[in-house]
C-alpha cells in the first residue's frame, strides 16, 4: 500500500501531510496539519490490509469513542482515502516515559524501548546490573517524576477500565510525557472488550514479551488486572533500568508462569520502600493478588505529582432498576409475540431516564430484538425531528446489509422517505430505486412538446397532504418490514421536546389493525403533549430516585476507596438517590480539597467546574448552553469569536470533564450540554443582559452558516431582541417546514410571523395569512384556516377577496360550521349577482329552473381558450363550482343547483376544461335521481371523458372517471364502479394537486361499494385509513361520512356494537341539529342499524319517527339510494318493533309493507331484493312460512344478482334455518363459510339488524 508523501493532502482535502513521526509493524505515524482546524495532529495509516489488520485499526480507533480523559490520547476521526485507511489524533509533543522519569539516562532508555507493540513478541537485551543507577546520588530516576506519571497513567487506565477495556499493550514506548508534565497512554492497536456481554476476544498471544502479563502469555483470559501487571513492569524498570525478566520472547513467556523476579530493591538499594513493595505486588503471578487502581493510587499518594492535575472524567455506572427493567422486559415479550406497545419513561431531569432506558436497549439486543435509539432535541430545525434520530438508527442498520436484503425492507414508496429524510438516499438500496423511480416517472409524464420533467418537479406537482400521507405509509411500511422476522425497539430520548408532526408519524407506526411488531420506548420529563392522541395508550413508567441501598452502591462505584465512609453516606443521603446530583457531588468531593467543605448543591457545584475553565472553554460552554440544541463546531466558534484551533482546545477539555459531547472533530460536527441540567445551571447564572447579547452573537453566527438553520435564527433573534431578523427567518423557516410536510410546524411559524409584523402592508399580511391558511388545510384544521382566510380576504379587494372568501366557506362546510358557512357563501354569491335559495323547497325550484334551462340550450358550445373566454362568465362559472363542489357534501340539491349553473355558464364562455369538469358533476348529480334519469347521467360521463381526454389535464380525466363511477353505483353496479373509483384514485394521487374534495369524494364512493359488495373484511381494512386522513384535514363531512352510514358496518361485522356507536356519537357531535343534511342521514342509517344489532327495535322504530320529518323536509330522499338505504332502514325498523308484539302489530306491518313498495321502486334489483326481505319477514310475523320462504328465496336470487353478498348470506342463513333438515344445512353452512371469510364475527346479531323479523 503506497505510503502518504509529505505535501500530500488527506482525507477530504483535510490533513496535509508535513512529516513521518514513526512506524510499527501495523502502522505509520505522520505529523499533519488539519486545515480545517488550523492545528497540528497526527495521523496514523495502516500499513497493508492483510488478515484482521483494518478489523484492529477500527478496533484500535473505536476504542475510545466513548472515553474521554486527559491521559489517554485523543483520537480524531477514522477515514478511508483511495483505498488507504487512517485515523487522526492528537499530536502529543514529549518524551518516552522511561526517558521522562530516567532523565539521566535518556538516550540508552530511547535505545532500549524498542517499538514493538505492532507484534507479538519482542527481544529485549537486558542492561548489566546496576548500570542504571549511575547519578551521583545513587539513583537514576526523578522520583517526583514517576510517582506523577504514574499516577496520571493509573488515572487514565481506570478511565480505560471503567469502559470495559483491556490496553494489553502497555509499555514505556506507549506512554508518552508532554512538556507540561501530562502523561498520555497511547497505542490502542491491540485493545481488548472485557465489558460484561461483550463477545470473547482472540485468544491469540500479542503483546510484547517483557510487559506480558502471566494470564495473557498463556492465552488466558485478560481482565484489567493484566495492564497492571505492565504497568508493574514500567516501575520496575524505571527503578532498576531492566524489565524484572529478559532473554528470548517464549524463554520470557514461560518464565513468567512459574517465576517470580528479584524485588526492585535487590536492584536498586535507593528504591523507595513503598514503590518496591507496590512493584512486587503489581508483579504478581496471580491476577487476582495483584492491586487495583485505588490502592495504586493511594500508594503514589505519597508525593503527589509536580505536573498539573488534570480533572478525571466520571462514567455513571448502572445501578438498580430491576422493577423498571423487567416491566420493559414484558414488554418486549408481547410484543415479540404480535403486539405493539408504547411505554414512556417519566422522571425529572437526571433521573435515569436515559440511562434506563440504554440499558433495556442492550438488555433487548440481547435477547434479539432491532434497537434503534434516537433523540429528540428541543430547538432542532429537522423535519419530524421526533423521530429523525431513529430513521438515522435505520439507516446504520441498512447500512450493514447487502444490497439484496436492505431491498427486502425498503418499502414501495421509498422516494418520499427518502426525500424527507435524506440520509436513506446514501444506502445503495435507496439510491438504486430512486434512479428507477425518476426514470419511469419521467418516461409517463413527458409531454411531447417539452421536456421530461425532473422527479423533484413531479412531486412538486402532487399534493402535499397527499404527499404526507405517503410518506406516513411509507415509514409504518419500513417498520412493518423491519419486525418481520423480529421485533424492533423504538428508543425515543427527550420526547417532550418532539412536534405535532412527529407525533402524528409515530401514530402511524402504532396504528391497528396488523400494526408492526414495534415497542416504542420514549424519555420524558412531563409527558409527551399528544401522545393521548396516539392509537395505541402510551403506558407511563415513572422513574425516582435510586433506592437508599443502590444510591450507596452508586456512590461507591464512582468514588472507589477515595472519601469516607461517612461522606458516601452523606452525598447518597442528601442527594435522595438522584443519579445526576450523585455523579456530580462524588466528583466534587473527590477532587476537592480535603480542608474545603464542599458544595452539596449540584448547581454550586457545576458553577465551581465552570468557574475553574479558561475563558475559551467558558465562552464555549455558555454559547452551547443557551444554543437549546447541537450546535456545529464552526458556529460555535463565530459565536464565542474565537478561532478554530482554540474552539477545538475548549471543546476538547470540555468533552474530557464531561461538560458537553460532541459528534465528532470536524467544524461541521456538533457539541452539546453533556445534559440538559448542565445546560440549565449555565444559563441560570447569566443576567438578563448577558442572555440578550450571546443570543445576538448566536442568531449571527447561525445566520452565517453555509445552511442555516431559519427557525433557531429566528428564536435566538427574538430573545436577543432582533425582531426583524426574527421575522425574516420565521418566513424562511416556515418555508422549510412546507417542504418538509410538517404542516403544523409551518402554521405555528406564520402565526409568529404575523405577530412580528404589526407594522406590515395590507398585501404582505394578507399574503402570510393565506400562507397561514393553506398550512392549516393541509394539518387538517379546517376551521382555523376558515379564520385565516376570512382575515386575509379583509385585507384584500375584489377578485382576490371574493376568491379567499369563498376558499373559506368551503373550509367552514367541511368542519361542520354550516350557519356560518351558508352566511359566507349567500354573500359571496349574490355579489356576484346570484340567487341563494334560503330553504330546501326553494332550492329544489332553483334547481328544475336551472335543469330546464340547461336541456333547451343543448349541450354544444363554441370552443375558446381561456385567454379568448369572457372572463366574467369564467369567474362566475368557478363560483358556482366552488359552490356545487363544497355543498355536494352536505346539501345535494343546493349543490345540484349551482352544478347546473356552472355547466350553462361553462358552455357559453366555451373553454373546455370547465365544460368538461362541468359535465362530469352534472353527471354524477343526475344519477343521483335514479331510475330512467341513469341513461342520461352515463352519456353525459362518457361525454365529459372524451372531452377531458382531448384537453389533457389529469384533474378533469379523474373527475371525468369519477363520474362514470357515481353513475354505475347508482345503477347497482358495486364492483363496476369500484374499479373506476380505483382509476380515478390513482389518477388524482398520482397526477393532480389540490384535489382534497375529489379524494375523499372517491374514498367514500369506494368504501360504499365495498359494503354493499358485503366485503366487511375489506371495509375495516380501509376504514381507519380514510378516518384518519379525514381527521387529519379536520374534514368534518369525511369524518362522519365514514364513520356512520355504510362504513359503520365495519364495527358491527366485527361484534362490536359499543364502538359502532361510539365512533358514530363522536362524528355527528360537531354538526349542529338544523339544517339536516347529508351526515345526519348517515347517522340515522347508522344508528337504526346498531339499535337493530343489540335487539332495541322498539328504540329503532322510536328514532325513525322522531328523525323522519326533519328528513323528509331536507329532500335528501330524492337520492336514489340515499333513499333506498333509509326508506329500507325504516322498514326493518318497523319490523322489528311489530315481531316483537307478534301478529297483533299491524300498523307497524302496514309501515313496512309500504316502504318495501318504496324500496323496490328505486328499480335496481339490489333494490328488488332488499324490498323482498322486508316482505319476507312480514310473512313470518303473520305466521305464513311458506310466503316467507318464497320471499326469502326471491331476495336472496336478486341480492346475488346485484352482489349485495352481505344481505343475500344473512338471508341465505335464515333460509336455512326455516327450511331446516339437510337443505337448510347446506344452505347454513354456505353462508357461514361466506361470513367466516369475510370476519363476520357474530351472524345472528347482523341477521338482526339487516334481516329482521325472521327468528330462528
Amino acid at each position: 500500500m503506497p505510503r502518504a508523501a509529505p505535501g500530500e493532502v488527506v482525507g477530504r482535502a483535510r490533513y496535509q501531510i508535513l512529516r513521518r513521526l514513526g512506524s510499527g509493524a501495523m502502522g505509520v505515524v505522520y505529523e499533519a496539519f488539519d486545515r480545517e482546524r488550523g492545528v497540528p495532529v497526527a495521523v496514523k495509516m495502516l500499513r497493508r490490509l492483510a488478515g484482521d489488520r483494518l478489523l484492529r485499526f477500527k478496533t484500535e480507533f473505536r476504542a475510545l469513542q466513548d472515553i474521554a480523559h486527559p491521559n489517554l490520547v485523543t483520537l480524531g476521526e477514522l477515514f478511508e482515502d483511495g483505498g488507504r485507511w487512517f485515523f487522526t489524533m492528537e499530536r502529543v509533543d514529549g518524551v518516552p516515559f522511561l526517558d521522562y522519569v530516567r532523565p539521566g539516562e535518556a538516550g540508552a532508555a530511547s535505545a532500549r524501548a524498542v517499538s514493538g507493540g505492532d507484534r507479538a513478541h519482542r527481544s529485549v537485551q537486558p542492561a548489566p546490573p546496576g548500570a542504571a543507577i549511575a547519578r551521583p546520588n545513587g539513583a537514576a530516576w526523578h522520583e517526583r517524576r514517576l510517582r506523577g506519571s504514574l499516577a496520571q497513567i493509573v488515572d487514565g487506565l481506570g478511565a480505560l477500565h471503567a469502559a470495559g477495556k483491556v490496553h494489553r499493550d502497555l509499555k514505556p514506548s506507549n506512554v508518552r510525557i508532554t512538556p507540561e508534565g501530562r502523561a498520555v497512554v497511547l497505542d490502542f492497536g491491540l485493545v481488548a472488550d472485557v465489558s460484561p456481554g461483550a463477545p470473547h476476544g482472540d485468544r491469540q498471544v500479542v503483546g510484547t514479551a517483557e510487559y506480558m502479563a502471566p494470564e495473557q502469555a498463556a492465552s488466558r483470559p485478560v481482565s484489567p488486572a493484566s495492564d497492571w501487571y505492565a504497568l508493574g513492569v514500567m516501575l520496575y524498570e524505571a527503578l532498576t533500568g531492566t524489565p524484572p525478566l529478559t532473554g528470548p520472547p517464549l524463554s520470557v513467556l514461560l518464565r513468567k508462569q512459574t517465576e517470580d523476579p528479584p524485588p526492585p530493591r535487590a536492584l536498586a538499594a535507593g528504591a523507595p520502600p513503598d514503590l518496591d513493595a507496590l512493584c512486587s505486588a503489581l508483579l504478581a503471578r496471580d491476577p487476582d493478588a495483584r492491586p487495583g487502581a485505588a490502592d495504586i493510587a493511594r500508594c503514589l499518594r505519597t508525593a503527589r505529582p509536580a505536573a498539573p492535575r488534570e480533572r478525571r472524567t466520571m462514567d455513571v455506572p448502572f445501578v438498580g432498576r430491576d422493577a423498571e427493567r423487567a416491566e420493559l422486559a414484558a414488554a418486549l415479550e408481547r410484543v415479540a409475540a404480535g403486539g405493539t406497545e408504547a411505554v414512556v419513561v417519566v422522571g425529572e431531569t437526571g433521573v435515569g431516564k436515559t440511562a434506563l432506558a440504554k440499558q433495556f436497549c442492550i438488555d433487548a439486543q440481547r435477547r434479539g430484538a432491532l434497537v434503534l435509539f434516537g433523540r429528540c432535541f428541543e430547538r432542532e430545525t429537522v423535519p419530524f425531528k421526533g423521530i429523525d434520530g431513529v430513521i438515522d438508527a435505520v439507516f446504520g442498520h441498512l447500512r450493514e446489509l447487502d444490497d439484496d436484503a436492505a431491498s427486502l425492507v425498503l418499502p414501495r414508496e421509498v422516494d418520499v422517505l427518502a426525500q424527507t429524510f435524506p440520509v436513506l438516499g446514501q444506502i445503495e438500496a435507496v439510491a438504486k430505486r430512486l434512479v428507477a423511480a425518476e426514470s419511469a416517472a419521467t418516461d409517463r409524464a413527458i409531454d411531447p412538446g417539452a421536456g421530461a420533467p425532473s422527479s423533484a418537479a413531479l412531486r412538486a406537482a402532487i399534493d402535499p397532504v397527499e404527499r404526507r400521507m405517503r410518506l406516513f405509509r411509507a415509514v409504518r411500511d419500513l417498520f412493518a418490514r423491519l419486525s418481520a422476522d423480529r421485533p424492533v425497539v423504538v428508543a425515543i430520548d427527550d420526547l417532550h421536546w418532539a412536534d405535532a408532526d412527529s407525533l402524528r408519524l409515530l401514530g402511524e407506526v402504532l396504528r391497528p389493525p396488523r400494526a408492526p411488531r414495534v415497542l416504542v420506548v420514549a424519555t420524558s420529563r412531563p409527558p409527551p403533549p399528544g401522545a393521548d392522541a396516539l392509537p395505541v395508550r402510551m403506558r407511563e413508567l415513572r422513574v425516582t430516585g435510586l433506592a437508599p441501598g443502590d444510591a450507596r452502591e452508586l456512590v461507591d462505584r464512582i468514588l472507589g476507596g477515595r472519601r469516607s465512609p461517612a461522606i458516601r453516606d452523606r452525598i447518597a443521603a442528601e442527594t435522595a438517590g438522584h443519579p445526576l446530583f450523585i455523579a456530580e457531588l462524588a466528583h466534587h468531593f473527590a477532587h476537592a480539597a480535603p480542608d474545603a467543605p464542599p458544595a452539596v448543591d449540584l448547581d454550586q457545584a457545576v458553577a465551581a467546574r465552570v468557574a475553574r475553565l479558561e475563558p475559551a472553554a467558558r465562552d464555549v460552554l455558555i454559547g452551547v448552553a443557551l444554543a437549546g440544541a447541537p450546535l456545529s463546531q464552526a458556529v460555535v466558534e463565530a459565536a464565542a469569536r474565537i478561532d478554530a484551533a482554540t474552539c477545538s482546545r475548549a471543546v476538547e477539555t470540555l468533552r474530557a470533564q464531561r461538560l458537553v459531547s460532541t459528534s465528532g472533530s470536524r467544524r461541521g460536527d456538533t457539541v452539546e450540554p453533556y445534559h440538559d441540567r448542565i445546560r440549565q445551571s449555565v444559563v441560570h447564572r447569566l443576567d438578563a443582559d448577558a442572555r440578550a447579547a450571546w443570543h445576538r452573537r448566536l442568531a449571527s453566527a447561525l445566520a452565517a452558516a453555509r445552511a442555516p438553520r431559519h427557525d433557531e435564527v429566528m428564536h435566538h433573534s427574538l430573545r436577543g431582541g432582533d425582531l426583524a431578523r426574527a421575522r425574516e427567518h420565521a418566513i424562511l423557516a416556515a418555508g422549510d417546514a412546507r417542504r418538509a410536510l410538517a404542516f403544523e410546524r409551518e402554521a405555528a411559524l406564520w402565526r409568529i410571523a404575523l405577530d412580528l409584523s404589526a407594522d406590515a402592508g395590507a398585501s404582505d399580511r394578507a399574503r402570510m395569512l393565506v400562507r397561514l391558511a393553506d398550512a392549516l388545510v393541509h394539518a387538517g384544521r379546517a376551521g382555523d384556516a376558515a379564520d385565516a382566510f376570512v382575515e386575509a380576504a379583509s385585507h384584500c379587494a375584489g377578485d382576490e377577496a371574493a376568491d379567499l372568501e369563498r376558499r373559506a366557506a368551503e373550509q367552514l362546510l367541511r368542519c361542520g360550521r354550516m350557519t356560518e358557512g351558508y352566511a359566507l357563501l349567500r354573500r359571496i354569491v349574490r355579489r356576484e349577482g346570484l340567487p341563494f335559495p334560503d330553504t330546501p323547497r326553494r332550492a329544489l325550484w332553483s334547481l328544475v329552473g336551472q335543469r330546464l334551462r340547461l336541456r333547451a340550450r343543448g349541450l354544444s358550445f363554441r370552443e375558446r381558450s381561456e385567454a379568448d373566454a369572457d372572463p366574467s362568465l369564467l369567474r362566475r362559472a368557478d363560483l358556482c363550482w366552488s359552490a356545487a363542489a363544497g355543498l355536494s357534501f352536505v346539501d345535494s340539491i343546493r349543490g345540484a343547483g349551482y352544478q347546473a349553473r356552472q355547466l350553462r355558464l361553462a358552455l357559453a364562455a366555451g373553454e373546455p376544461y370547465r365544460v368538461a369538469r362541468g359535465l362530469a358533476l352534472e353527471a354524477g348529480f343526475v344519477a343521483n335521481t335514479g331510475g330512467t334519469s341513469l341513461g342520461r347521467a352515463r352519456s353525459l360521463a362518457d361525454r365529459a371523458l372524451a372531452l377531458a381526454l382531448r384537453t389533457g389535464r389529469p384533474d378533469a380525466i379523474a373527475t371525468a372517471e369519477g363520474a362514470i363511477a357515481t353513475v354505475l353505483f347508482h345503477a347497482g353496479c358495486w364492483r363496476e364502479s369500484r374499479n373506476h373509483v380505483d382509476s380515478a384514485l390513482a389518477r388524482f394521487r398520482d397526477e393532480c394537486t389540490g384535489v382534497e374534495k375529489e379524494l375523499i369524494a372517491m374514498q367514500l364512493l369506494h368504501l360504499s361499494c365495498t359494503a354493499m359488495l358485503g366485503e366487511v373484511d375489506v371495509l375495516a381494512e380501509r376504514l381507519p385509513d380514510a378516518l384518519r386522513h379525514g381527521r387529519e384535514r379536520g374534514d368534518r363531512f369525511a369524518t362522519t361520512s365514514f364513520a356512520t352510514g355504510l362504513g359503520n358496518l365495519a364495527w358491527l361485522a366485527a361484534g362490536d356494537p359499543a364502538e359502532a356507536r361510539r365512533q358514530a356519537d363522536d362524528a355527528i357531535a360537531p354538526w349542529p341539529e338544523e339544517p339536516f343534511v347529508i351526515q345526519h342521514a348517515l347517522d340515522l342509517l347508522a344508528q337504526v342499524n346498531i339499535d337493530l344489532y343489540e335487539g332495541r327495535a322498539d328504540a329503532a322504530w322510536r328514532r325513525v319517527q322522531q328523525r323522519w320529518p326533519a328528513l323528509a323536509r331536507s329532500l335528501l330522499l330524492r337520492a336514489a339510494v340515499l333513499r333506498g338505504l333509509l326508506v329500507h332502514a325504516r322498514a326493518r325498523a318497523a319490523l322489528s318493533s311489530a315481531a316483537r308484539r307478534g301478529a297483533g302489530a299491524a300498523d307497524g306491518l302496514r309501515a313496512a309493507s309500504r316502504d318495501a313498495r318504496t324500496v323496490a321502486r328505486v328499480g335496481a334489483p339490489w333494490a328488488t331484493g332488499a324490498a323482498g326481505l322486508v316482505r319476507a319477514g312480514i310473512a313470518y310475523v303473520r305466521g305464513d312460512l311458506d310466503a316467507a320462504v318464497r320471499q326469502l328465496t326471491g331476495a336472496i336470487a336478486d341480492l346475488d344478482a346485484a352482489d349485495t353478498l352481505l344481505f343475500a348470506h344473512l338471508a341465505r342463513r335464515r333460509l336455512g334455518e326455516l327450511v331446516g333438515g339437510d337443505a337448510g344445512r347446506a344452505e347454513i353452512a354456505r353462508a357461514d363459510a361466506w361470513l367466516a371469510r369475510h370476519r363476520v364475527a357474530d351472524a345472528g346479531g347482523m341477521a338482526r339488524a339487516l334481516v329482521p323479523g325472521i327468528c330462528a
